[in-house]
């Protein structure tokens, strides 16, 4: 039994509904320091604790804020008025007049300036009334000198409820970040300086333009990689769906150096500037569409680091040569574009006479290039052959073409959907499954290219041919539940057939505490019931589901996942490291039934 990490506690004992977190700024924090984080949503000014995944970060709540009704401010402008009434404020100072109203009324000066605050924002056309970030909670957040480094998940803690998590990163290099002004949103820019590499965090506001500076001298090798659709993969109400941050670096006289608004296929920019000369530059950052919000967050890490922008082979140890900027290592950097390298399964194919269930490593590294291979197969007999490239990080927007010996298409597939890769946007990777025709002629030739013409050292794919091998993968839907004592809570899961597989699932509850049971009502879904006496508990579970494949019983995690909204439309299942149920009540302490499992996250990172 493996306690969670990172949570503590104030006391509540009031409830909220449906908490729910949008941002946390500043999005991550160097090893060994304590940071600050403001995190925005809705329903969670009673939060009694945090919760980080991972080892090595910790937070206390310091306060929270929720923002005046209607009623609450009519009370307080009429309290302000009747004050003004019964005193003088004559040759006062802002601040002055500021305290004097709130003893003279009986609020407190923060009342005081909430009203002004949200009157400012009310008469500002810039800013968009979005209540699903209106209420904050500051949290202080503890990272021990040997926290695990990359990406953790925070979520608030309520008396009913766990909130989504958002992303925040453990890093090795200095960290600074941008203060805004209440009163005007006024932002003072980060100056790195020289000390480099070093981190900028940041939040761009609407029609906003962020500064940030640093020095260097000539000839240094720079890498400048922003974090913005990595710290916040979707958003629901902003078109692409997500805050497309663009870079522009110039020199002292104002002359562009550098400039980035995406890195390949990666949405989030990055560049590489080898400094012309010496002397201080400075980064211009602003949303593609001048859009701007408080969750619009953002990380900018400068230096010599070592970014990645691909594999010549997805293969795990397969010939892997990395290409990149400033690599010093075959190890993969912790910048760069997300490649997950491709854990064989199969036989690896050398050459291209396929006669047997096998996978082949493929690069497509010339200009028209068209990859053929020769299927050694016969009329009637069922076929899949499968691209992974997009979805492991390689540029390659595959299509797949199979012909008999005599030239006729038998079919063909560009894109393919595949609803577990969950931060894939564009699903490039091809798929193939028929019955070969009994009219057809053998041998088949399958052609693999890139529909865009696409080529280079770094497109890479591994292509499958098998007969069909039914699969399945689950996705467990929300990632957090809250069940109240002697009660139960529905559990949606998702199960994503492979090869056609469309046989029966059975749910199962892995290594639980006797008090917590799991109950499958349908084909996808099932109930956590928890006994009496259990008020306040949190724990991290695991789900599986098995089934008969072959005649033989093949068993899959239940990877949990968050459902999340691209621009009005389109939705994702994004995977979250744990699956976490809580007991309605005051959190008082923690249990976990298992140590946090794999999952299948991708981020620039």
């Amino acid at each position: 039994m493996k306690a969670l990490l990172g949570l503590t506690f104030l006391v509540s004992t009031a409830y909220a509904a449906g908490p729910h977190i949008g941002y946390a700024y500043p999005a991550g924090g160097q090893a060994g320091q304590t940071v600050e984080v403001v995190v925005g949503g809705q329903y969670i000014h009673r939060t009694d604790g945090v919760l980080f995944s991972g080892k090595g970060v910790s937070a206390e709540v310091e306060r929270t804020y929720r923002p005046m009704n209607g009623k609450e401010r009519t009370e307080i402008t009429q309290k302000l008025k009747e004050a003004r009434q019964r005193i003088s404020l004559k040759g006062l100072s802002a601040s002055e007049i500021n305290q004097a109203l709130a003893k003279e009324a009986g609020l407190t000066e923060m009342q005081i300036e909430d009203l002004m605050k949200q009157r400012r924002d009310r008469q500002n056309p810039k800013r968009q009334q979005n209540v699903q970030i209106a209420e904050t909670a500051t949290i202080k957040v503890a990272i021990d000198k040997h926290a695990d480094p990359g990406w953790h998940e925070l979520r608030l803690v309520m008396p009913n409820g766990i909130s989504n998590p958002v992303r925040f990163f453990v890093g090795e290099y200095r960290e600074a970040s941008e203060t805004i002004s209440v009163l005007d949103d006024s932002v003072k820019p980060v100056d790195l300086g020289s000390n480099l590499p070093a981190v900028a965090n940041g939040q761009v506001l609407p029609g906003a333009v962020d500064y940030v500076t640093f020095s260097a001298k000539k000839g240094d090798s720079l890498t400048l990689a922003l974090d913005a659709r990595a710290v916040t993969p979707y958003m629901a109400d902003a078109v692409p769906g997500w805050f497309q941050a663009v870079m522009q670096v110039t020199d002292e006289a104002g002359r562009e150096v550098a400039y980035a608004d995406h890195c390949f296929y990666n949405q989030d920019p990055a560049c590489h500037l080898i400094v012309p000369k010496d002397g201080k530059y400075t980064v211009r950052i602003h949303d593609a569409l001048y859009r701007g919000r408080e969750d619009f967050v953002y990380r900018l890490t400068i230096g010599n680091v070592p970014y990645l922008t691909g594999v010549s082979s997805l293969i795990n140890g397969h010939s892997q040569q990395l290409v990149g900027w400033n690599l010093n290592s075959s190890t993969l950097p912790k910048f760069g574009i997300p490649v997950a390298p491709f854990v064989p399964d199969l036989p690896l194919l050398k050459g291209t006479r396929i006669d047997r269930d096998c996978l082949v490593s493929g690069l497509l590294s010339k200009p028209k290039q068209i990859d053929s291979y020769q299927i050694i197969a016969k009329p009637g007999q069922s076929l899949v052959a499968e691209i992974t490239a997009r979805r492991a990080g390689s540029p390659v927007d595959s299509s797949l073409l199979l012909l008999d010996s005599k030239g006729v298409v038998i079919a063909s597939n560009d894109d393919s959907k595949d609803p577990a890769a969950g931060l894939t946007v564009h699903q490039a990777d091809s798929y193939l499954s028929l019955k070969l025709p009994q009219s057809s002629v053998p041998p088949y030739k399958l052609m693999v290219r890139d529909t865009q013409g696409g080529y280079g050292p770094t497109y890479s794919y591994v292509l499958r041919v098998s007969k069909p091998r039914p699969d399945f993968v689950l996705r467990i839907l929300p990632s957090a539940l809250t069940v109240t004592p002697n009660g139960a809570a529905k559990v949606n899961v998702q199960v994503i057939p492979r090869d056609g597989f469309s046989g029966s699932v059975k749910l199962k509850l892995v290594d639980a505490p006797k008090w917590i049971t799991f109950t499958q009502t349908g084909p996808d879904s099932g109930k956590i019931t928890v006994g009496q006496g259990h008020r306040g508990e949190l724990l991290s579970l695991r789900l599986q589901g098995s089934a008969m494949i072959d005649g033989k019983e093949t068993v899959r995690p239940g990877i949990p996942a968050e459902e999340m909204m691209q621009a009005f439309a389109w939705k994702h299942l994004v995977t979250v490291s744990e699956w976490i149920v809580k007991v309605a009540g005051p959190t008082k302490g923690l249990n976990s039934s298992s140590t946090p499992f794999a999952t299948e996250i991708h981020t620039n990172r």
